[in-house]
């Protein structure tokens, strides 16, 4: 028997000893792509709202990936619930991440781009939770959600937009 990965389970068993290896390798694998993603969204611009839009597609994972990436992250949350070595991971993740949207607030504070009176740590925490707040629809398969492509992405920017002050009329991008 083999997987979709076409490597044969005794194989996996041998590198990886038992299941939670390998899902705890699965885990950080999926941390470090997601990581290297978020890093590489910031280098398309240097206006941090359109930096700032980058962060929510890649995080939002829309489109065909969004399921199992939302259901990685979904089973990587509560691996890491029951695990303190995963909890910390994933603490390390979301510091990360956390940091890389405060930074362009701040960026986007000090600009005059976004709302002056904006906190970046606490903006940081929120916009991190509105992207990880629509992983259980999607990752459920709500059939209530909007289907056509890029909505949940856009629902999410649209929330952002508001928090950080740019106004409705000047679409995802701000222009």
């Amino acid at each position: 028997m083999s997987l979709a990965s076409g490597v044969p389970v005794s194989t996996l068993q041998y590198y990886f000893g038992n299941r939670e290896d390998l899902l705890v390798a699965t885990f950080r694998h999926v941390c470090t792509q997601e990581l290297a993603a978020l890093g590489e969204a910031l280098r398309a611009s240097s206006d941090p709202w359109e930096q700032l839009c980058q962060l929510v597609r890649v995080g939002v994972a829309d489109g065909e990936r969004s399921v199992p990436t939302w259901r990685t992250w979904v089973e990587f949350w509560r691996a890491a619930m029951r695990d303190v070595e995963l909890r910390e991971e994933a603490h390390g993740v979301y510091r990360h991440w956390r940091e890389l949207v405060e930074r362009v607030v701040r960026a986007g504070v000090t600009s005059g781009r976004f709302a002056s009176d904006l906190d970046a740590t606490v903006a940081a925490f929120q916009i991190t939770a509105l992207v990880d707040g629509i992983a259980i629809p999607v990752a459920l398969a709500d059939p209530a959600l909007p289907r056509a492509p890029g909505t949940v992405t856009e629902m999410v920017i649209a929330a952002v937009a508001r928090l950080v002050g740019i106004p409705a009329e000047a679409g995802d991008d701000g222009a």
